[in-house]
């Protein structure tokens, strides 16, 4: 028995010392496969992928490529295809084509080889017309994590930043050392999937754009948690990183309630006073309510004083997110006199009725 652990020990150690190591900023793995290939990827092979008119980019459903024939006696032949949703092109002469997840040069140089079969001169040129709408994950510490899709991105390939300023920016927790971006490339006709990591500071202190990629079909970008963020870099990070405008609804005894957009970075007395302020003897200034929805779906409320004299601090007066509602209260007079309105009514509704009886009656 002893020996048989012995030797289960030996093997163990045999097996460990013969794995490879893996790369510590990023590594590259097989689709469809947990095993490592111990290939290096870095920042500057991502970039080199670029989401329109580059060799990486992977052609599927939607995409709209130009065919195109150098012959001029066969230029009939030319014109815009599109992908189908099973991945299948319908060309001229050579009919069903599957193209799915090749680049523009692999597709090319393989239509090349099938058309020689069928043309004197195969010669023929593929690019991207339309391209599909950018399906991109942003998950970790960003304002709302979830699925994002981009249209019109050809002419504008959308950047790093646009993504987490379309996930409504960072929370003070997010990690801007350590962005992971995971992507799929093409690389010797396998699906490899490349994952990287990218430093944002230089971004947001120096303006370095070095390091906001392009993005790309199917890339995810997961942000992760530090407790190291300072809030002068908070500040400066949400400055950069968070949206333009953001969109709030402002209720209750205001003068002017109603969605707003407003400038990211409002805070809720600033909203209020968007809103036109509070009414006056009808607004309960000591209870403002904010209604929230946290990652997890709940809805959070929160109750706050309305008071633009005195310097408030984020505690008393909080940042808005996009979504955010603001219920200004009705204060007890204006709920005495609408509850008195609302019991006199009916009453003065029949004094009406009789006086009018009486007035035709005489």
């Amino acid at each position: 028995m002893s020996k048989n652990i012995f030797f289960t020990f030996i093997f163990i150690g045999i097996f460990n010392i013969s794995l490879p190591i893996l790369p510590v900023v990023s590594e590259d793995i097989k689709v469809n496969s947990s095993i490592d290939s111990g290939k290096e990827s870095n920042k500057e092979n991502l970039e080199n992928s670029k989401p329109s008119h580059g060799y990486n980019y992977l052609i599927g459903s939607g995409d709209i490529l130009q065919l195109k024939f150098s012959d001029p006696q066969i230029s009939n032949y030319n014109g815009e295809f599109k992908v189908l949703s099973d991945g299948w092109i319908f060309l001229p002469i050579i009919g069903n084509y599957f193209i799915e997840n090749k680049t523009l040069e692999e597709a090319r140089n393989d239509l090349i080889s099938k058309y020689s079969k069928e043309l004197i001169v195969p010669d023929l040129q593929l690019n991207l017309s339309y391209s599909r709408p950018l399906d991109i994950s942003i998950i970790g510490e960003v304002q709302k994590p979830g699925l994002y899709q981009i249209k019109d991105i050809l002419g504008n390939p959308p950047k790093l930043v646009d993504g987490l300023q379309l996930a409504g920016g960072i929370t003070s927790k997010s990690n801007l050392e350590d962005v992971k971006l995971i992507r799929v490339f093409k690389e010797d006709g396998e699906l490899i999937k490349k994952i990287t990591s990218l430093n944002l500071t230089s971004l947001v202190e120096e303006g370095d754009q070095s390091h906001n990629i392009k993005l790309s079909h199917g890339d995810v970008l997961k942000i992760n948690s530090t407790s190291q963020f300072s809030k002068t870099q908070y500040k400066l990070a949400k400055a950069t990183l968070a949206p333009a405008k953001i969109g709030i609804t402002v209720v209750g005894e205001v003068k002017q309630p109603g969605e707003k957009i407003v400038i990211s970075g409002i805070s809720l007395i600033e909203a209020i006073m968007i809103a036109g302020g509070p009414v006056d003897w009808q607004a309960n200034r000591q209870n403002i309510q904010l209604i929230r929805e946290d990652e997890s779906g709940a809805i959070n409320v929160s109750s706050y004083k309305y008071n633009i004299k005195k310097n408030n601090s984020i505690k008393n007066n909080p940042i808005l997110k996009d979504g955010d509602i603001i219920n200004v209260n009705a204060g007890n007079y204006a709920k005495f006199s609408r509850g008195m309105k609302t019991i006199i009514s009916p009453f003065s509704d029949l004094i009406t009725g009789i006086t009018f009886y009486k007035l035709i009656n005489d």
